[in-house]
Formats: structure tokens, C-alpha cells, sequence
């Protein structure tokens, strides 16, 4: 809570800006400071809507399992990133804690880069700490409203021109039985494509040829973040009051990813 000019402090500190954040806005906090402080490295989802954000900042520091992520503060209270189901095995990710904020609900943010942050909040922030203060009322204040909605559209950039020339199979031939079309069915080593039929995973006889130059597009769909956000604040002359109210529904690229969070603070 000590404030002092950034020309005094032994550390590196970057104050970002909260219009930014809100401009850019996102599912994940993390991912709307992408490009907004030098040396913090944001690696944004491929999970889809409410996935994890990999946040590290100037690198990595440990290795085998270490923490890398720095450390969270919100109004004073430390918190970690909190990655869940993000352990590298093909299980379910289930966010972080940078999905609990609403960005117009953040006053300000400031990041503390290096080890140096360590001497403030303990060994926690030795990757360096981000610093959140969220809104509040003022004394004395007449009763305020605040409304904000913004609409998200997401699309796939890259679809990656594959081979359709040759089929499933190894070693340049086709699979011969039902065992050799499920345990290779996922390489395309084999012949070329003449629409013979040839047996597949299921057992089912099919023509030996490409199922079309544009299934993987085809699959994808065009994913739409929707945000509503109402915020009232007043206060007297004994004190203040803040409560806020936000609804999120999101639909990713992938057609089975959909997301819903509401969130309210006091």
C-alpha cells in the first residue's frame, strides 16, 4: 500500500494500462496481457474457452515440475496462478484463477519482474509478481452505474495444407485387416489413393481415396465470446460500496467447447 515515483524503486515495476486490458478483453485475464509489458511471456489457450494461460516472466527459472508462474496479488493478498489439469497427460483443463476476473472490474495493475520481487512477498515471488487492485466506492459519492457488453469473434488462422495423395497404412501398402486399420490408422504411409475398397478400423469395407480437401475446416466453426457487465458504487460519509455483476458465455472453435462464468464481487 506504500506508493513511491518509479525512478525511486530498486526493482523493475511496468504499470499496465486498464484500458488495454478491456479493449483486448478475454475469457482469461492472463491472455489480454499479451504485448502489454516487456519480458512477460503469454502463451494464450489451445485448450478453447476457459482453458489455462502459460504466464511466465523472463523466462523459465526451474525445471522437473517447478513452478514458473508468478505470483498473484490482489488487493494485497497473495494467490497463485493455480493451473488445474494442465499436468501434460490428455485430461481435462479446467482454467486457472486469472478466469475469476472481470477486467472492468480491475483498478489498476502493476508487474514486478525478477527475483527482486521476493524481498516484498517471500520466496512465492521469486518469478516475479502481479500486482491487482481491484475497485471500490468512495466516500461521499452519489450512487454510480456502471454498464459494459462487448462481443469476441474467434477463427482459425492456419488449416495446414495436408497430403491426400496417399492413404492409411505403413510401408506403402494398405492395411489387409480390421488390427492393422486400428493400430494404423492414424498414418497415411501407404499407397495412393485408387478407391479400391479396402477394410477399415470398424471393419466395414470403404473406398481406398481422401474424404475431401476440406474436413478439417469443415469441423471448425467461428467461436463468439458474449460479456455483460453492471456495476453499481456510491458511498456516504461512514463509507463505500462497490458490487458488480458479470455473465460470460462462450462458444470455442472446437464444436463441443462451450464455456459459461458469471461472476460477483463485493
Amino acid at each position: 500500500g506504500i506508493k513511491k515515483e518509479a525512478k525511486k524503486l530498486a526493482y523493475a515495476v511496468e504499470t499496465v494500462a486498464v484500458e488495454d486490458l478491456q479493449a483486448s478483453r478475454t475469457n482469461n485475464l492472463g491472455s489480454s496481457l499479451v504485448g502489454k509489458v516487456a519480458g512477460l511471456d503469454i502463451s494464450p489457450p489451445s485448450s478453447g474457452a476457459g482453458g489455462s494461460t502459460k504466464i511466465r516472466m523472463r523466462g523459465q527459472s526451474a525445471f522437473a515440475g517447478g513452478n514458473n508462474a508468478p505470483l498473484i496479488v490482489i488487493n494485497g493478498l497473495p494467490m497463485d496462478q493455480g493451473n488445474r489439469g494442465a499436468d501434460g497427460a490428455n485430461t481435462r483443463d479446467r482454467g486457472d484463477n486469472m478466469t475469476n476476473f472481470n477486467p472492468d472490474d480491475v483498478e489498476t495493475m502493476t508487474v514486478l519482474k525478477g527475483a527482486t520481487a521476493a524481498a516484498l512477498y517471500g520466496a512465492r515471488a521469486a518469478n516475479g509478481a502481479i500486482i491487482i487492485t481491484t475497485k471500490s466506492g468512495n466516500k461521499n459519492q452519489g450512487l454510480g452505474i456502471e454498464l459494459s457488453s462487448s462481443l469476441t469473434a474467434n477463427t482459425v488462422l492456419d488449416f495446414t495444407n495436408y497430403q491426400t495423395e496417399y492413404g492409411l497404412g505403413t510401408n506403402g501398402r494398405r492395411p489387409s485387416t480390421q488390427g492393422e486399420a486400428a493400430g494404423n490408422g492414424q498414418l497415411s504411409w501407404g499407397e495412393k489413393h485408387d478407391g479400391v475398397p479396402t477394410i477399415q478400423f470398424d471393419g466395414v469395407m470403404r473406398p481406398y481415396s481422401a474424404l475431401g480437401q476440406n474436413r478439417i475446416k469443415e469441423f471448425y466453426r467461428m467461436g463468439t465470446t458474449m460479456t455483460n457487465s453492471v456495476a453499481l458504487s456510491g458511498g456516504g460519509e461512514n463509507g463505500s460500496f462497490r458490487a458488480s455483476f458479470s455473465n460470460t458465455q462462450a462458444s470455442g472453435i472446437d464444436p463441443r467447447n462451450t464455456y459459461g462464468r458469471r461472476l460477483v464481487n463485493v
